[in-house]
């Protein structure tokens, strides 16, 4: 399943130790935390976190990550930074930040503390507000983008001839062309105003959405 979240281990002064990252399966962190609490001694090693995240189906091979702020854990094994990584270095010590996301927000977020208890909500200093700042800002980012392709893409089909009122002369070869590019900048039109509702809808669920079967078409 699509739902991505962030398990943020702490050590004993409370900072993120390690954090675990996923893009799907995010239901599983339970799990995790379960096995955390069970045998802790298993989870000194970044490696043996990815490894028992692996185990138990917590994300999947192509988006498990397992970072100690000095290097991450991937697919590969042990991984080089990268330019792609930079964000999840950059936010690791946020126990909240979901480094998939530029707004850094997106599915659940578990933290346990040195003790393998979960801490609860109200001893994050996470408020509301942070939520609700941080989702908006999510939304706002993406919904400008498409926002743009969707009159981008009206102007171009306003742009157009339409093929349906040409002379009868024209060349029927043009005339398709004409009814082709219609129909594409439509997909667009349409898919621009769809994908914009469906992230919205992801990021306060965590869920993935894809645009309608019309809008794909």
């Amino acid at each position: 399943m699509g739902i991505q979240g962030v398990l943020s281990i702490l050590d004993e002064a409370s900072n993120v130790r390690v954090k675990v990252v996923v893009g799907c399966s995010a239901q599983n962190l339970d799990l995790l935390v379960e096995a955390y609490q069970n045998d802790p001694d298993r989870f000194t090693e970044p490696s043996a976190v990815y490894a028992a995240a692996a185990e138990l189906h917590v994300g999947c091979r192509e988006c498990l990550v397992v970072l100690d702020g000095k290097n991450h854990w991937a697919k590969d094994g042990k991984a080089k930074k990268t330019k792609a990584m930079a964000r999840y270095y950059a936010t690791f010590q946020d126990r909240f930040a979901n480094p998939r996301w530029e707004q850094l927000v997106a599915g659940p977020t578990l933290v346990v503390n040195s003790l393998g208890n979960l801490v609860p909500t109200d001893d994050l200093a996470l408020t509301e507000e942070d939520v609700r700042t941080r989702v908006y800002r999510e939304i706002d980012a993406v919904i400008e983008v498409n926002n743009d392709l969707h009159v981008r893409s009206k102007q171009a089909i306003d742009a157009l001839p339409d093929p349906f009122h040409l002379p009868e002369n024209v060349d029927p070869d043009i005339r398709l062309a004409l009814i082709e590019a219609n129909a594409a900048l439509l997909k667009v039109f349409v898919w621009s105003s769809n994908k914009a509702a469906a992230v919205a809808m992801e990021a306060f669920t965590g869920v993935e959405s894809e645009p309608t079967e019309e809008a794909q078409a």
